[in-house]
């Protein structure tokens, strides 16, 4: 991955990362800043932020899924605390996806008995 690359790529993660924090229409806001998960406020700006990555974290680790995209991400280290200096890392994205909270089942909707049901109900 080239120069101008990296940099469109951080730009991408940069950008999600403050939807899910701060944009409460976006689908995962209630995994990340309806939890309080927050970003550093100096990442605001997304060039500090892509100049602290490429100078503390490195450039992405090489590699592709079998989908195409990348097969590294940018993961906290404690999914507890924000997205902080010195919490975060690359990480193969089939890591990442451990560190995840479980997703609920959904359940089926339970048919509503009416009283007219409730009489049929044997005693």
């Amino acid at each position: 991955m080239n120069w101008k690359e990296q940099v469109l790529a951080l730009r991408i993660i940069h950008s999600n990362m403050m939807s899910r924090c701060y944009n409460p229409r976006c689908p995962d806001f209630r995994f990340y800043g309806a939890k309080g998960i927050r970003v550093y406020r100096r990442w605001h700006n997304p060039n500090v932020f892509i100049v602290y990555i490429m100078q503390v974290l490195g450039p992405r680790p090489a590699g592709k899924l079998p989908c195409g995209l990348s097969a590294w991400c940018i993961d906290r280290k404690d999914s507890t605390k924000g997205y902080y200096p010195g919490n975060l890392q690359w990480s193969p994205m089939k890591a990442s996806q451990l560190n995840r909270r479980p997703k609920l089942k959904k359940l089926s909707p339970v048919p509503c008995i009416t009283s007219t049901d409730q009489a049929m109900i044997p005693t």
